[in-house]
């Protein structure tokens, strides 16, 4: 299958598939979005601005974790450059930067409520004496925050060429688009949107969860339809998929059945698998056990949102060498996993993969996941 292929997963969705509070942040399939590109969805879900004049909003909260994020990527750019201090930044900025015929480079008054929140939290004495405040030279450090500033001096580094050429974005550590619910599975034309983005790699699968809420006709059919959708490009792995039996009744015949049916389909196709395991020990021990009857040993898995104890990583391992465990908001969370971190800290790095699971696993103080927690992680 082509990377613009045409194949069209569109099923409608049925009441209480998924938890309430995080269907509407994982819509972005079939034709609910049909009318809006995905970006503006975002938007309109997740900043709560409005589409028309495209002010994207978010909360006091998070003003310290950008500046927190501005800070460290000023200091990243001044080490590549050679540079002692933000004030020699700015000399070389001064000197450097190549600005545009006619170009305006401007501070407008909207801008100035984060300059001053910037300066605040650095303690940096500059008043703003107008509403829109010209930038070039860069005399000041909060200068060094316009975009086309920052712009320059990044292309003037060893990583500019990774991060301002599309032609060289492919170098960049990949993205996962994980789709796991087959009524939510992305139409061809939002795949095509998706893989205009060189970094964002995709996984297909049937999570177990959807298994149990599904007559096996259906399932059926999504098991021939995903082989198709795992034939396109940029696809990745299969899942996830796996076994679930979290604080409900499961029939476990009938997950264990279609947990085979994928891994079977990733076997063919030469794809990783993407775990998902919840539940007591023996969920996990008819998991490992399912696995290790159907795939050879050097096998490529990834065990999602992983929160098991030394004993399971190390069984999980000794199974399969090439296991990767990704390391979930859960580590954030010491009152319940109070074992957790001191475990991770105890793993080899090359078995660790970092996730967010947005939007469904989230800090204490947050009622939804968001991908910026991964610096927390």
């Amino acid at each position: 299958m082509h990377e613009d292929d045409e194949f069209e997963p569109d099923y409608g969705p049925f009441e209480d598939e998924l938890p309430k509070n995080d269907a509407m942040y994982i819509r972005e399939s079939t034709k609910r979005y049909n009318k809006n590109s995905v970006l503006e969805a975002h938007i309109a879900e997740c900043h709560q601005s409005d589409i028309e004049n495209t002010n994207i909003k978010f909360s006091e909260d998070k003003y310290e974790r950008w500046v927190n994020l501005m800070n460290g990527l000023l200091d990243v750019v001044s080490k590549e450059l050679g540079c002692d201090t933000l004030q020699d930044l700015c000399n070389l900025a001064d000197k450097n930067c190549v600005y545009p015929k006619h170009s305006e480079h401007i501070f407008q008054e909207k801008d100035l409520k984060l300059l001053s929140i910037f300066n605040a939290t650095n303690e940096y004495v500059f008043e703003f004496g107008s509403k829109n405040i010209i930038v070039q030279s860069p005399y000041s450090i909060p200068f060094l925050l316009h975009w086309r500033i920052l712009a320059s001096l990044i292309q003037q580094t060893e990583m500019g060429e990774n991060i301002i050429s599309v032609e060289k974005i492919k170098s960049l550590r990949p993205v996962l688009s994980n789709y796991c619910y087959p009524r939510n599975w992305p139409s061809s034309d939002l795949r095509s949107k998706i893989r205009k983005d060189n970094r964002i790699k995709l996984t297909f699968g049937i999570h177990p969860r959807i298994v149990e809420l599904e007559n096996s006709s259906k399932l059926n059919e999504w098991i021939s339809d995903l082989e198709l959708m795992l034939k396109a490009n940029r696809v990745v792995a299969v899942g996830e998929c796996g076994l679930d039996n979290s604080g409900r009744k499961w029939d476990v015949e009938k997950q264990i059945k279609f947990f085979k049916n994928q891994i079977v389909i990733a076997v063919k196709r030469d794809l990783p698998l993407v775990i998902h395991c919840r539940g007591d020990e023996r969920t996990d021990e008819m998991c490992l056990n399912t696995l290790v009857r159907l795939l050879p040993k050097h096998f490529k898995l990834h065990r999602h949102c992983f929160n098991g104890d030394e004993v399971m990583y190390r069984k999980w391992k000794t199974s399969f060498p090439n296991c990767k465990f990704g390391i979930s908001p859960f580590i954030l969370n010491d009152q319940k996993y109070p074992k957790f971190r001191s475990l991770v800290c105890n793993m080899k790095l090359k078995d660790i993969v970092l996730e967010t699971d947005a939007p469904y696993l989230h800090s204490e103080l947050e009622e939804l996941g968001s991908p910026l927690m991964i610096k927390d992680i």
